[in-house]
């Protein structure tokens, strides 16, 4: 937090520049404390090697403790009304707290998405996952997730894509529990085909015109 001794009430528009640079200072303190700590960057970096389908993926997960037996991925972002960053960052510091022996989970930051990679192959666990980080971050924040489908260490590029298709459809639905890939797949199917038929010009002729 920010504070300011004054000897009067601010006027409208310093409360307003005062508010938005406590803003700037909380982010940049949170992005400081998440590039600075060692182990969450090689963590972070070899998550991301195995979600982009490594050549060497095994060695990958087997650096960071991730057993041979089908996983899970889970793609996240968190926001609130009007502030994006400073959430996706707070959640990827809950996502990464603990040394990583003390965590079955294992995670990245990747541009505007947290990827947390889960060891099993039920759906149920990865669920419980999300619903516990959403819990222990401040009320403000929304929490939108999706989870794909049960994959080996080599699959995990494709579960990667499977988890951002569910959590699309979750920023569709903006409520319930985070979808997943292999109950969803209806669900799934036809939000490829709107994307699909949103890519074209629709016809000016003919029963679709």
């Amino acid at each position: 937090s920010v504070w300011v001794a004054c000897t009067q009430p601010l006027p409208e528009a310093q409360h307003a520049a005062l508010a938005d640079g406590a803003r700037m200072v909380a982010m940049h303190l949170l992005r400081s404390r998440a590039s600075a700590d060692l182990e969450r960057q090689v963590e972070s970096e070899l998550v991301i090697r195995l979600l982009e389908g490594a050549a060497d993926a095994t060695t990958v997960a087997s650096r960071l403790a991730l057993p041979q037996t089908p996983l899970r991925v889970i793609a996240l972002r968190a926001q609130t009304a009007d502030e994006r960053h400073a959430a996706l960052l707070l959640a990827f510091e809950r996502a990464t707290t603990g040394f990583g022996w003390s965590r079955r989970t294992r995670s990245a930051l990747a541009g505007n998405t947290v990827y947390t990679v889960l060891p099993g192959a039920a759906a149920e666990p990865a669920r419980t996952w999300v619903s516990g980080l959403s819990a222990a971050l401040p009320e403000p924040v929304t929490v939108l997730a999706g989870v794909s489908g049960p994959a080996t260490v080599p699959e995990l590029a494709l579960a990667r894509g499977e988890a951002d298709e569910c959590l699309a459809l979750h920023e569709v639905r903006r409520h319930g529990p985070a979808p997943v890939y292999d109950e969803s797949w209806d669900d799934i199917l036809l939000q490829r085909l709107r994307i699909a038929a949103q890519s074209g010009r629709a016809p000016q002729r003919g029963p679709v015109a």
